[in-house]
C-alpha cells in the first residue's frame, strides 16, 4: 500500500484467506494517536458571481459618461471619483453576499462545482448507480477544467515574475503541506551519522552545481 500519509494509519496486518481465496487479507487502520488536520467551516463575504449581472455592470461601464473626472486638475479627486463611481456600480450589480467555504477549499473551487459534489453524493447515498456513474465523470471533467483555468489565469506567469508566489501557489493547488525536519533528520542519520550541518552543505552544493551553468 502506497500512501504520503504514513502517520495517519497502523502498520498493514496480514490476515488469512478471506473464503476460498488464494489471496490473504491485508488490513489497514487509521492510527487512533494521529492528529488530522481536517480544517473548519468559515464566513466569507463575496461578490455575486451571477453572469447577467457581470454583463449588466459591463454595460454600464462602457456607457458611463467620464468627462467629469477628466476635467478634474488634483489626481488625489480623480483617483477619489474613480474608485467611487466604479465602487457603486459594483454594488448595484454584483452584490455582496455571505456564503459558507472551508479552510481546506481549493482556490478553484467554484459553487457550480459545490452543487455538482452535492448532487453526486446524493445520488450515491440514494443508490441510484447510473446518476451516479454520471455524475462522477462530470466532476472529474469539471476538475480537470477549473484546474486548468486556475493555473494559466493565477499561476502561470507567477512561473517567471515571481518564483516564489509561483511555488506557493502551486502548493496551494496541489494541497501540499509544509513538512516538518523528521524526514531529514532520518536522512542525516543515513549519511552524515545526524550531523544536519553536513547534510544542508551536501543540499546546498548539490543546488550549486545544477545551477551552475
Amino acid at each position: 500500500m502506497y500512501t504520503n500519509l504514513q502517520d495517519w494509519y497502523e502498520l498493514p496486518v496480514v490476515l488469512p484467506n478471506v473464503g476460498r481465496s488464494d489471496h490473504r487479507a491485508v488490513l489497514m487502520l487509521a492510527s487512533a494517536t494521529a492528529k488530522h488536520p481536517r480544517g473548519q467551516d468559515i464566513t466569507v463575504m463575496m461578490r455575486s458571481q451571477d453572469s447577467n449581472s457581470e454583463a449588466l455592470l459591463a454595460q454600464a461601464l462602457k456607457n458611463l459618461n467620464w468627462t467629469p473626472l477628466y476635467n478634474m486638475q488634483s489626481c488625489e479627486d480623480m483617483v477619489t471619483c474613480f474608485h467611487n463611481t466604479v465602487t457603486s456600480l459594483l454594488d448595484h450589480h454584483l452584490l455582496l453576499l455571505t456564503v459558507r467555504r472551508h479552510t481546506t477549499d481549493k482556490p478553484w473551487v467554484t459553487d457550480q462545482f459545490r452543487r455538482l459534489i452535492w448532487h453526486r453524493q446524493n445520488a450515491f447515498r440514494s443508490g441510484d448507480k447510473a446518476r451516479n456513474c454520471k455524475l462522477r465523470n462530470q466532476v472529474q471533467w469539471l476538475t480537470r477544467q477549473l484546474r486548468r483555468k486556475y493555473f494559466v489565469k493565477r499561476v502561470n506567469g507567477l512561473q517567471t515574475s515571481n518564483p516564489r508566489n509561483w511555488w506557493r501557489t502551486v502548493k496551494q493547488v496541489t494541497g501540499l503541506q509544509s513538512k516538518s525536519t523528521e524526514p531529514l533528520v532520518g536522512l542525516a542519520q543515513r549519511l552524515h551519522d545526524g550531523d544536519m550541518h553536513k547534510l544542508t552543505n551536501q543540499i546546498n552544493k548539490f543546488f550549486e552545481q545544477v545551477a551552475a551553468d
